[in-house]
């Protein structure tokens, strides 16, 4: 009979230092993990990074007929923070103050002169501002910086004499935005994109471990209706997801459809052409993986890129320049500026066209290279 003295016990030092040894390199050799645990805070930091928000601009636009020359004209010129537009029409203005796509519009006039000194004379101008009710938050940033402006024009001719700089307001009414119109397009667009990239690969993929797709391939179908039937059923999934999310942000938080049912049929038109090309990035995604662990760091890897340089959640100008050519062209950019035309501004799907355009083109591209790589085992 052993003796329980006899019996060693196990050192709890020694089994706590192997057993977290052991987990740190289960850690370190999956590629998941490595993903999330260094990679992705990597890219979080370098977006942030290259963000560029002390030179965000805000567009100030002039109307045709203001002046362009003279103190106050000049002076806005000089302001880092103002973009002075000068290429719009006066009813391109009255459309855009309405829309909330223009915030402010400047009209400067000359009325006369007024003697600062002996023998001193000055034109006084006078400044009207036109903001507009939908865009309140760039119509406030605006106004202040140019009230600024003209309070140091005036203030520095002199103290005593009359101002040369008389400021008016104005606020055009029109169709008003909350957060949700802003916030909805693109997110949409971010749903299309992940239910695309995580359900059709990880679903593939099980397949391909259990199998099932070999399986499928031994029967007369042709390859591509079983890859078909796989897009077809992901695609109605996803227009039925894009009908939930435009009718909770519509009936839950007022989300603007512009011209109703019209808006609703357009915005569902475009998410069957982004769910179709992002479908074909999730079948790109399983193409080139070699298993499972390294699944999700090529979904996060296309997705990633995607979801911050799209214009969903930060400005596309306030990247640098040469990334700014990049941002315009991907999927999801091109996605989202057809969701915030057709729902934002209210206009007709055809005018989304080059986006729906830019799309097929990925899209096509990318369905060749998965018939080109694609493995059935």
């Amino acid at each position: 009979m052993v003796n329980k003295k006899d019996i060693k016990k196990p050192r709890q030092f020694v089994a706590f230092l192997a057993m977290t040894k052991a987990s740190v390199l289960m850690s370190l050799r999956n590629p998941t993990s490595l993903f999330f645990n260094f990679l992705f805070p990597f890219i979080f930091i370098t977006i942030f990074g290259l963000l560029n928000w002390e030179n965000a601009k805000f567009d100030l636009v002039v109307k045709p007929n203001s002046m362009k020359t003279g103190i106050v004209y000049e002076a806005l010129q000089k302001v880092d923070a103002l973009n002075l537009v000068t290429d719009k029409s006066e009813a391109d203005i009255q459309d855009g103050l309405k829309k909330g796509q223009v915030a402010v519009a400047l009209d400067i006039q000359e009325s006369g002169s007024v003697n600062i000194a002996p023998g001193v004379d000055m034109p006084v101008y006078d400044v009207h501002l036109e903001s507009s009710a939908g865009a309140p938050q760039a119509a406030n940033s605006i106004t202040s910086i140019v009230n600024a402006v003209i309070g140091q024009i005036n203030t520095s001719v002199t103290q005593n004499a009359p101002k040369i700089v008389n400021e008016t307001f104005s606020v055009i009414e029109g169709r008003k935005y909350s957060q949700i119109d802003f916030i909805l397009p693109g997110q949409l667009a971010f749903a299309l994109l992940t239910n695309a990239l995580f359900g059709i690969s990880f679903t593939l993929m099980m397949f391909k471990k259990n199998l099932i797709l070999k399986r499928y391939f031994a029967t007369p179908v042709k390859k591509i209706n079983i890859l078909g039937a796989e897009v077809t059923s992901k695609a109605l999934i996803a227009i039925f997801q894009s009908a939930i999310i435009i009718a909770f942000g519509y009936f839950l938080f007022d989300f603007t459809l512009a011209n109703g049912w019209v808006t609703v049929f357009s915005m569902l038109t475009l998410s069957l052409v982004g769910i179709f090309v992002f479908l074909s990035l999730g079948l790109l995604i399983v193409s080139i993986a070699k298993n499972e662990d390294s699944l999700t760091p090529l979904a996060q890897l296309f997705m990633m890129p995607q979801l911050f340089l799209s214009g969903a959640f930060f400005p596309i100008e306030n990247f640098p320049k040469f990334i700014q050519p990049i941002a315009h062209v991907l999927p999801m950019t091109l996605l989202n500026e057809a969701f915030k035309k057709v729902a934002f501004e209210g206009v007709a799907l055809s005018a989304t066209l080059p986006q729906i355009g830019g799309l097929l083109a990925w899209g096509v591209g990318i369905y060749i290279l998965v018939l080109i790589l694609f493995k059935w085992e």
